[in-house]
């Protein structure tokens, strides 16, 4: 199993309450992300997330704690970003 893969398993077992930014943009950079800073969000995008409704121009918000920290909340979007492209199943 890839340190990918390990990171997955253990956001969707048991979601944690905050998650290195660095861990969750090099996740979505792996799967075809691009991703931009503005202010203290970075905005997260992927062609496949056009049109669904629940990411506005294929899009995702993340906001950044502290300049590092990713809340357990956001993850769960990442997540279904992840299942929406066919990363991982549901």
């Amino acid at each position: 199993m890839s340190k990918r893969e390990k990171l997955i398993s253990k956001w969707r077992q048991s979601l944690p309450t905050e998650e290195e930014f660095e861990s969750v943009r090099s996740l979505l950079e792996h799967f075809g992300f691009t991703s931009r800073f503005v202010s203290s969000h970075y905005v997260v995008h992927h062609d496949k997330l056009e049109g669904n409704p629940h990411f506005f121009n294929g899009e995702l918000s993340i906001p950044v704690k502290n300049g590092r920290q990713v809340k357990g909340f956001y993850l769960r979007s990442v997540l279904e970003a992840l299942e929406y492209i066919g990363v991982i199943e549901e």
